[in-house]
């Protein structure tokens, strides 16, 4: 029996049962996604001018499943707030244990790049990976900040950026997908002028005193 259709059809469907056949393999190679990792910052955060103060970057997995994260970065930025200048990074985070808590590679000072305005941190699990089940929230990094002492009051908005300049990895090195939460608040208050006490009654008359009796020892010697 002679076989069914052209050499060219028959050609065409093993070509397409070729690429069918390598797209099946690759799959197993895709990351798991959880459903869904939210990255966020902590807010609001209060400060006086002249005053520092921090806030945790916060990664939740809020609906699961399990994931295992061995190595992240994020990139937080006050924009062009200049009265808010982002000094550092630690693990001390305060809200959440923080991701690598003993465990980390990097740490304590995890900040890898700072202009006052941008901050980068990262960190890597130094043996293994940490396992994020569902519900659980965990602290990416406690960030530093300061106010200028002529600070304004004002409310200045904190954002996280995104991929690719916040990312988390697997063991494997595979990215794992987050979702970005709210931006943070940082609630500056400024310095009451007004309130700066004035020299008292008592330093004035020590600091005039000198010039008091000078005067008048002056005033008691004789005219040669």
């Amino acid at each position: 029996m002679k076989p069914t259709g052209s050499i060219q059809d028959r050609s065409f469907r093993f070509f397409a049962l070729l690429l069918a056949g390598i797209a099946a393999a690759l799959l197993p190679s895709v990351p798991a996604r959880a459903d869904v990792l939210a990255l966020s910052i902590q807010s609001s955060i209060n400060v006086n001018a002249g005053d520092s103060a921090g806030f945790d970057v916060l990664l939740t997995n809020t609906s699961g499943p399990a994931v295992e994260i061995a190595a992240f970065e994020f990139e937080v930025s006050t924009f062009f707030f200049t009265d808010i200048f982002l000094t550092g990074a630690n693990t001390s985070t305060v809200l959440a244990p923080y991701i690598f808590g003993g465990n980390s590679l990097f740490g304590p000072d995890i900040a890898t790049f700072n202009d006052g305005a941008s901050l980068i941190a990262s960190d890597v699990a130094a043996v293994g990976a940490t396992t994020l089940g569902t519900g659980e929230t965990v602290g990416l990094g406690h960030v530093l900040f300061s106010a200028i002492p002529t600070a304004a009051t004002q409310s200045i908005e904190v954002d996280v950026y995104g991929f690719p300049f916040s990312s988390l990895s697997d063991l494997a090195g595979n990215d794992v997908p987050i979702a970005f939460g709210f931006v943070g608040q940082i609630n500056v208050t400024a310095s009451d002028v007004s309130s700066v006490p004035e020299p008292s009654s008592l330093v004035l008359l020590l600091t005039a005193a000198p010039v008091i009796w000078g005067g008048r020892r002056l005033r008691r010697m004789p005219v040669v």
